[in-house]
Parts: C-alpha cells; structure tokens; sequence
C-alpha cells in the first residue's frame, strides 16, 4: 500500500511539474527552472522504479509524508517551483 502511494505522489508532483505554464510577462528564473527539472526527474524515475519492481520497492512512510507534503506544495504552487521556494 505504500508502495501506491508513493507512485501516486511521485506522479502528482511529476506531471504538476510539467504541466506548469508560466504567465505572460513572467520573468525566467534558472535556478527554480533547474531545481523544477530535478525534482521532474527524480519524481518520475521514483514512480516509474515502483512501478517496474512492483511490490519489492523500497518505499518507506517517511518518504510518502515528505512526497505528499511536497505534493501539496506544488499542487498549491500550480507547479510553479520558484512560488514554492518562496519566502514571507
């Protein structure tokens, strides 16, 4: 059941992450581009590795808490990695 669940979390972050359209007028910022590009990769290779090996992944609840808090971030951020990193 973990093992789903972090797929599934992986996949919102992934595909939140590629499907961001910037604004019009929206200036570029490199480094939230690359940390975006990171997370893209690593989200998308954490869910497909879960879903290649199946149920002999290693996926513990501590990494879920961490994926679906960073799930919610970026569903928030509507995948906009340099809001997310955004300080108040």
């Amino acid at each position: 059941m973990i093992n789903l669940l972090t797929a599934l979390a992986c996949s919102v972050i992934c595909l939140r992450l590629l499907t961001y359209t910037p604004r019009p007028g929206a200036s570029h910022r490199r480094h939230a581009a690359w940390l975006a590009w990171i997370l893209i990769v690593f989200t998308g290779g954490q869910a497909l590795h879960i879903v290649l090996v199946g149920p002999h992944a290693h996926a513990s609840p501590w990494n879920l808490g961490v994926l679906l808090v960073l799930a919610v971030l970026s569903c928030r951020a509507r995948g906009n990695v340099a809001h997310m990193m955004k300080k108040d």
